[in-house]
C-alpha cells in the first residue's frame, strides 16, 4: 500500500482515514473529494466507491468535529492515526482509532 495514501477501503461499509499533516474532518473531507472525482471521472466504479462516498457524507454531516478533536486528540492530525469510519448494523456512521500496525 502506498506509504501517502490518506484513505483506503478494506471491504465495502468502510473506510479507513490516515491522519498525518490534517485533522480527521479535513482527511475526510479530502478522501470524499478524491472519491467522488474518481467517480465522476470513471477511474473509480462500483459499490464500494458509492458506498464510501455515503459514509463520509453523513460522517461530516453528523458530528460536531470541534468537539470531537476537544475529546480526542489523537484527531488532530498532529501525528499519523488511522481512523475507521464504517456503516453500523443500523446504517448509522461510526468511528473508531486503528492500532497502528
Amino acid at each position: 500500500m502506498d506509504q501517502n495514501y490518506i484513505y483506503h477501503l478494506p471491504s465495502e461499509g468502510e473506510v479507513v482515514l490516515m491522519l498525518r499533516d490534517a485533522c480527521i474532518q479535513s482527511t475526510a473531507k479530502r478522501a470524499l473529494r478524491l472519491i467522488t472525482d474518481g467517480l465522476i471521472t470513471d477511474r473509480f466504479a462500483g459499490a464500494r466507491y458509492e458506498t464510501a462516498v455515503e459514509i463520509l457524507k453523513q460522517f461530516l454531516e453528523s458530528n460536531d468535529f470541534g468537539r470531537l478533536r476537544a475529546r480526542h486528540p489523537e484527531l488532530r492530525g498532529e501525528f499519523e492515526q488511522p481512523v475507521r469510519v464504517y456503516f453500523a448494523a443500523d446504517k448509522t456512521v461510526h468511528w473508531q482509532l486503528v492500532q497502528k500496525e
